[in-house]
């Protein structure tokens, strides 16, 4: 029986703010607004190109630029929770590999080849599980696995979100809402198998289920598809009935070929409420003037307590400073063009652990 993703409800086409603008096809895929071609018998993977402008939620979708103690860069992928911080993986702040956690990070909204709409944000402090940092340190520059906590959240410089608009995250206990068939949604800034790193992509289709522990959401690269350089993109549900948007799962992992499964970590009660506990922690950088109109959100956690745009306060949890990405993790080397220094595209999954409980400031 076959199923068209672009008639399904749950497929999230977003909300343009303006008719798109035309945009030469890359010929790795054709010219869409975020959408899918039919998933049962298809043989060509699910990315589409997100057209700049396009508007929420895309304009919280960030590209993340990660440079490592060791002078290695790399490319990622997070979103922006509220209008300071953005929510990614673990490995993309920390990897034993490289030296420990990220030296700096630059955020890049809605990037669009060299078209940066809102500027940029730098990181100014880092936190990943104590759990993933124990992980990285046992298993450098190897794959990362469900119940790594391989999340990380990156606090910035400034209030970019407010101007970007945020995505509402939150934790479903309820099983049989991430069943085999269940329709969620990623975008993210994909790095290999064909593509520069600096242009988004939009993928949406049904999830294979849960890891056999729960920790995490399962898709065929078939179904969802993922690249280095997505490692930290959202993986969200969207409800039409509501036009709600909640990311339950942040994409870390995967193989890249075609069968492959890919996996997120997903976001359960105590990710949750340490999130939440790392956000209230955070001082407010300060307000900038406004320049373009901010793009706000409409969803809600639905029995998560977390608010529209941004998760409310929550009990405080174990933290450690930022991991990064590592090959294999989903996380791609930076293009050459885009940096000085020319690094080959990690080829294995590097999936950085973090420590509850523990904290480190960034390098600044």
């Amino acid at each position: 029986m076959s199923r068209d993703l672009r008639t399904d409800p749950h497929v999230d086409l977003g909300t343009p703010s303006r008719p798109l603008p035309a945009r030469v096809a890359p010929r790795r895929c054709r010219q869409a607004r975020p959408g899918l071609e039919p998933m049962e018998g298809r043989t060509l993977l699910s990315l589409s190109p997100v057209a700049p402008n396009a508007g929420y939620p895309y304009t919280a979708i960030v590209e993340l630029q990660e440079t490592f103690p060791d002078h290695k860069t790399y490319v990622g992928s997070g979103v922006m929770v509220d209008s300071f911080h953005v929510l990614t993986a673990g490995h993309v702040v920390y990897s034993a590999a490289d030296g420990g956690f990220a030296s700096s990070i630059l955020a890049i909204p809605e990037l669009s080849g060299s078209q940066q709409p809102f500027g940029s944000a730098s990181m100014t402090y880092e936190r990943t599980f104590p759990a993933f940092v124990n992980y990285s340190q046992s298993h450098p520059g190897g794959t990362t696995a469900p119940g790594d906590y391989d999340i990380g959240l990156i606090t910035l410089n400034r209030n970019i979100g407010s101007l970007t608009g945020s995505m509402s995250y939150g934790y479903d206990n309820n099983n049989a809402d991430f069943a085999p068939g269940t329709i969620y949604n990623t975008a993210g800034y994909p790095a290999a198998g064909g593509y520069d790193g600096h242009h988004m992509e939009f993928s949406s289709g049904a999830i294979a289920g849960l890891s056999s522990d729960g920790s995490a959401l399962q898709y065929y690269q078939s179904s969802i598809t993922t690249y280095g350089g997505q490692s930290g993109s959202p993986v969200w549900r969207y409800t039409p009935s509501t036009n709600s948007r909640v990311v339950y799962g942040v994409h870390v992992g995967g193989s890249g070929a075609a069968n492959s499964l890919n996996f997120a970590t997903r976001i359960t009660q105590p990710i949750f409420n340490a999130l939440q506990s790392w956000q209230a922690a955070d001082r407010n950088p300060g307000t900038r003037a406004v320049t373009r109109a901010a793009v706000v959100g409409t969803s809600r956690a639905s029995g998560s307590g977390a608010t529209e745009g941004m998760a409310t306060a929550a009990q405080a949890l174990p933290v450690a400073r930022s991991p990064r990405r590592s090959p294999g993790d989903h996380r791609a080397a930076t293009p050459a063009q885009a940096r000085p220094v020319r690094l080959p595209i990690p080829s294995g999954p590097r999936w950085p652990v973090a420590q509850p409980g523990r904290e480190w400031r960034a390098w600044v």
